[in-house]
């Protein structure tokens, strides 16, 4: 990609700002074992307790463009925001990629391979997760996460956990990029368009759910994530 030196350049820069303010993102095993160690010697121990994991699917590819803008002007500040904001919304809205003969615009998500998505990933889910941390905080509970893999404790029963952690579940707008990428994923093996719609409308059904215009878009001829790019046109035209 043409913008890869630049992302380079911009993971560079916003690596050490994003470790220095989010002690509970981590890069090694071992600072987990320690701490896990630690833990158990603590009256939070008992045979009771919750040990939990869980993975955010394919976080670089269904990332929200504007939503991961939004949380990176809240994570920069001042003469940061200045310098970078610009440029890392060029290189997050100027993804392109050659498949099956033709030129494709990435609209949703960012590269992957990128070392800036990686970046933007991490202050993405920083966000995301703010309540559920000063929550397991406030319980004096731990919290780790390794991009898109979380470790947690808890020792609330099962059920009250995860009532805790509906909250953070799917919301109907998440649920609706949810389905559109499902929706490829079955277009590009080979399913109709028109079985994938009455799938889904049984779905709805069983689940007493109404047919919104959220959930009948129609899907294109190329995924949803992509726009076809006219070879003659240069990438960088507006």
């Amino acid at each position: 990609s043409p913008t890869a030196p630049l992302s380079q350049f911009l993971d560079n820069l916003l690596t050490p700002l994003f470790k220095q303010s989010t002690p509970t993102s981590i890069e090694s095993g071992i600072y987990v074992v320690q701490q896990l160690k630690s833990y158990s010697r603590s009256a939070r121990f008992t045979p009771k307790t919750l040990f939990i994991t869980f993975d955010i699917i394919d976080l670089y590819t269904m990332l929200n463009q504007s939503r991961t803008i939004f949380y990176l002007r809240r994570f920069l500040q001042g003469d940061q925001l200045t310098a970078l904001d610009g440029l890392i919304n060029l290189v997050l809205k100027n993804n392109y990629f050659y498949y099956d003969n033709n030129y494709y615009h990435q609209i949703k998500g960012g590269a992957m391979g990128s070392s800036l998505t990686l970046s933007l990933a991490n202050i993405y889910m920083k966000y995301w997760e703010k309540d559920l941390v000063e929550y397991q905080q406030s319980q004096n509970e731990l919290y780790f996460r390794f991009i898109d893999n979380s470790f947690l404790t808890s020792n609330d029963t099962e059920e009250d956990f995860k009532n805790n952690l509906d909250r953070y579940s799917s919301s109907l707008s998440i649920l609706n990029e949810e389905r559109t990428h499902i929706e490829i994923s079955l277009l590009l093996n080979g399913y109709p368009l028109e079985f994938i719609k009455q799938q889904y409308s049984k779905i709805l059904a069983t689940y007493n759910m109404n047919q919104t215009d959220m959930f009948i878009r129609t899907l294109g001829t190329h995924p949803q994530n992509t726009e076809h790019v006219d070879p003659n046109i240069p990438i960088d035209s507006p």
